[in-house]
């Protein structure tokens, strides 16, 4: 059992917007729960936590320094202002270890492997049949066809990349064609049909 060694570090005052909103204590420390406090929790980086912590500043509670990715709580090893490990390398490997362990994590790997034999085995299956049969199996790098490198949408006439529509264009396309066949446009309608849009 590692010893776990006590954070001795004065606590900043909380930056008065985070007081404001009512975020400057943690939903613990509100409802009274101090031993079940973590100190700080990882945020997306942000104008407001450039960071990417966001700290408790209960007066009451004082938990330990720790690293917030492996949980790491020797305070020499931990940097105090960020809550991760000073030596990097060997926390990831740390973290590293800690998931290959997690029994659900083994479980999901598992399934994807599982899966893959599944397809491959289905594929391997559907070309011995066609041998079989006399069906000339298509090599499926030379049968698809090369996407092309420019076009235009067939909404608006906009420059894509390929596609048949610019960015959201097929979307709003589809609804006009709707709204038409609503109102009895057939062509509209035979339009949906051929997109396979109905």
């Amino acid at each position: 059992m590692t010893e776990v060694m006590p954070s001795h570090s004065v606590r900043p005052e909380p930056p008065a917007w985070l007081v404001r909103v009512g975020l400057s204590v943690c939903a613990h420390c509100k409802q009274g729960h101090h031993l079940s406090c973590k100190g700080a929790v990882r945020v997306p980086v942000n104008r407001h936590f450039p960071e990417g912590l966001l700290r408790c500043y209960c007066e009451i509670c004082e938990p330990p320094l720790r690293c917030l990715d492996c949980g790491n709580q020797f305070d020499a090893e931990v940097d105090a202002e960020m809550w991760r490990c000073l030596d990097r390398t060997t926390c990831g490997g740390r973290v590293e270890l800690r998931i290959r362990n997690d029994r659900v994590w083994q479980l999901i790997q598992q399934c994807k492997s599982d899966a893959a034999i599944v397809r491959r085995a289905d594929r391997e299956t559907r070309v011995r049949l066609r041998v079989e049969v006399g069906v000339e199996v298509p090599d499926r790098a030379m049968s698809r066809e090369p996407r092309p490198s420019s076009g235009e949408c067939e909404c608006c006439g906009t420059p894509t990349k390929g596609g048949k529509f610019a960015p959201g264009h097929d979307a709003r396309h589809k609804g006009k064609l709707k709204r038409l066949a609503k109102d009895g446009d057939k062509s509209a309608y035979k339009e949906l049909v051929e997109r396979g849009w109905i």
